[in-house]
């Protein structure tokens, strides 16, 4: 998603106590905000909302987006800020005040090791046509994806319509940057478009009726053009999201990824890190639905809040995630067994930019190592303040080190 409150938090100062997450419209004390606040009314403007918002709360000399120029002045603030106020989740409980790694909140397991490297399964070289009616495909070449090893371009970058064509400047000629999505099936979204220099991965979002007008022939498009992998739901699990039932998010996997089974890399829906009903429980449940479908990639997004951990543990929390969590879900449903993992997004949420440096200088040499991983993308995005500079005119710390960083691990711990 485009901005990630909702995920869950992990207190690094105590033992987390396991508790389910709710979202505001579960909240009674939140739902009226949400239901009289114009912006988050619209369910279809919420993942505009959701970038434009903390940009305007903090400057408001921001341009408008087009869709937001009904709305002026006050009644534009005090939107905004109900929508940042339903989005913010509740703070888990703590019952220690020993400082630890975060504890994982669903599912956990003993070990602290690395699994075992996964070879991501390979892409047929070709395809032959289809006269399905859900995909259409002529013979082209695919590239044969192979087993992820340190410094290739497992580096992705996200971007939307309030990105720059210039950002994409200064990641030019990364040896680490391989591809780029934008939560839609496009490679343009509103004249911001990825560079032909990466490969474009399209995400599948779906109206109130479970049904996409462009994805068959934009995905289409994308793998003719090189793409490697496509992304299903973007977080069916989060309400301000694709906001899918397991059941639903089945439905619509098997109408519009399966029938590209071989012709690309196919991912899970993308999941929060939350507990309760969200996360990787839904992910299971979604599984279940799914009956007969195929993955190849299971995608997964990870947020914790600066203001609940360090920069330490907050790459203590991600290596948890992946190496305690996800094998925890993966044992229990063999679609999932060996699957690599595509970590979506990922950020440290809150960090300065010098922080969101030093964060990934210390979680990019371990991403790069781990065979397990296939592919990743921060979230700290072509945006002003993230990895852009405020002014536009250059890359933070944290972009900086997005670009070029990089440093050889013996083992991936």
């Amino acid at each position: 998603m485009h901005f990630s409150a909702t995920c869950a938090l992990y207190l690094t100062l105590g033992v987390v106590s396991a508790i389910p997450r709710q979202h505001p419209r579960q909240n009674q004390a939140s739902r009226p905000c949400f239901q009289d606040n114009p912006l988050r009314a619209l369910e279809g403007l919420s993942s505009e909302a959701s970038v434009f918002c903390p940009k305007y709360l903090a400057t408001t000399g921001v341009a408008l987006p087009s869709q937001f120029s009904q709305w002026q002045g006050p009644r534009l603030t005090s939107a905004c800020s109900c929508f940042e106020k339903t989005a913010a989740p509740a703070k888990p409980t703590t019952t220690s005040s020993t400082k630890r790694p975060p504890k994982a909140t669903s599912p956990t397991t003993t070990s602290t090791t690395v699994a075992p490297p996964v070879t991501p399964p390979a892409v047929p070289k070709t395809t032959s046509s289809s006269t399905s009616t859900t995909s259409t495909t002529s013979s082209t070449s695919v590239p044969v994806v192979a087993k992820s090893t340190g410094g290739s371009a497992k580096r992705g970058l996200v971007y939307d319509y309030s990105s720059k064509n210039s950002f994409f400047n200064f990641f030019s000629g990364s040896q680490y940057v391989g591809f780029g999505s934008n939560w839609g099936d496009s490679r343009n979204t509103n004249g911001i478009t990825l560079p032909n220099t990466w490969n474009f991965v399209p995400t599948l979002r779906v109206d109130g009726n479970l049904q996409s007008s462009t994805w068959n022939s934009n995905a289409n498009a994308a793998i003719k053009s090189g793409a490697k992998y496509l992304f299903a739901s973007n977080e069916p699990d989060n309400a301000g999201q694709a906001n899918l039932s397991p059941a639903n998010a089945a439905k619509v996997y098997k109408q519009y990824m399966q029938p590209f089974k071989g012709q690309a890399l196919l991912a899970t829906p993308a999941v929060t890190n939350g507990g309760g009903q969200t996360g990787l429980n839904y992910l299971g449940e979604f599984v279940g639905n799914c009956t007969g479908c195929h993955f190849d990639i299971i995608n997964i997004h990870h947020y914790v809040q600066r203001s609940d951990m360090s920069v330490d543990q907050g790459v203590a929390a991600l290596k948890a995630y992946i190496q305690q969590n996800v094998p925890a879900l993966q044992a229990k449903y063999p679609s999932l067994q060996n699957l690599p993992i595509m970590i979506g997004e990922f950020w440290l949420w809150g960090a300065s930019t010098s922080e969101g440096g030093t964060y990934l200088q210390e979680i990019l040499p371990y991403l790069d190592c781990n065979p397990n991983i296939i592919g990743y993308q921060a979230f700290g995005g072509l945006w002003p303040g993230n990895f852009i500079t405020s002014d536009g005119t250059g890359l933070t710390p944290a972009g900086t080190a997005y670009k070029s960083y990089y440093k050889s691990l013996s083992t991936c711990s």
